[in-house]
């Protein structure tokens, strides 16, 4: 799946801003509780390395382990706004993923699709309208329309959110359960989550980002925004004079993300040069 452009996120934004409460991602408020709390306990401010999952529980059901307070390369794959956008912490895994999808399509490309029961929080593999491809996605929303049923499905490795038919929904293979969704949704820090950002501002980021030959970020512990995982990071892109590095906060007007004077930047990262990496 191609990474979203700003010509696609105005095409997918609708869909994304009509996401209501009832239409959970992942899955209970309980759930993702007790996943900050192991954030908490196994990384707490240092950043420690994640343990193992038990091989009896598949991770598609778990939240990726991402490392906290550590710089790191980092590659954008969908895009709403500055406080709402999902990133790829792992380039490796999203590339082997979408390589057994590929296989498995072309196995199946001259092949009767397999019957099997499509409901609300299955995880499933969906066509994607804009390239053909098979993807990872999970179902948020089952509607009827005119007795013709349509699917609002999530991919889970990119972020995207899309309506699908049932002739374009396949079971998931067997050996693509043991990875963990790869599309990590992201806020700038210091950045609340309900500001109502200008089309100019969305898309004059948008383009700072997917422009960029690096970018890096260092993530916070997560929070919840709208029943689902988000982590607030420090994200900063290349200087095309130079080598240094820059945050990418500094894209946008100050008088747009921070409304009141008083507020304070809270941040203890320092932005290193591209030398110092």
């Amino acid at each position: 799946m191609a990474s979203e452009t700003a010509d696609d996120v105005k095409e997918t934004s609708e869909l994304q801003s009509d996401q209501s409460d009832t239409d959970t991602i992942w899955n209970s408020e309980e759930t993702f509780q007790t996943d900050i709390n192991w954030y908490q306990r196994l990384f707490g401010v240092s950043g420690l390395l994640y343990k193992s999952q038990p091989e009896t529980e598949y991770r598609i059901n778990k939240c990726l382990r991402v490392p906290l307070n550590k710089l790191m390369i980092v590659h954008i794959s969908n895009f709403f706004s500055p406080s709402k956008f999902w990133l790829h912490i792992n380039a490796d895994n999203v590339t082997e993923i979408d390589t057994k999808l590929e296989k498995a399509r072309q196995e199946n490309e001259n092949k009767e699709a397999a019957s099997f029961t499509i409901e609300k929080n299955c995880m499933v593999v969906a066509e994607y309208s804009k390239d053909g491809c098979w993807y990872r996605a999970k179902v948020i929303t089952v509607l009827k329309i005119r007795k013709v049923k349509l699917y609002k499905l999530y991919f889970i490795d990119y972020g995207n959110i899309e309506m699908v038919a049932e002739s374009n929904i396949y079971p998931l293979p067997e050996e693509l359960k043991h990875y963990e969704p790869q599309a990590v949704r992201c806020s700038l820090n210091n950045i609340e989550s309900n500001i109502k950002w200008s089309d100019e501002t969305a898309d004059k980021f948008c383009k700072i980002l997917f422009d960029a030959d690096l970018l890096m970020a260092s993530f916070y512990e997560p929070l919840l925004d709208e029943s689902e995982l988000m982590f607030t990071i420090d994200l900063l892109r290349n200087n095309n004079d130079n080598d240094n590095l820059i945050n990418c906060i500094q894209f946008l007007e100050r008088k747009e993300w921070m409304p009141q004077e008083t507020k304070q930047v809270t941040s203890n990262f320092t932005v290193p040069k591209n030398s110092e990496l």
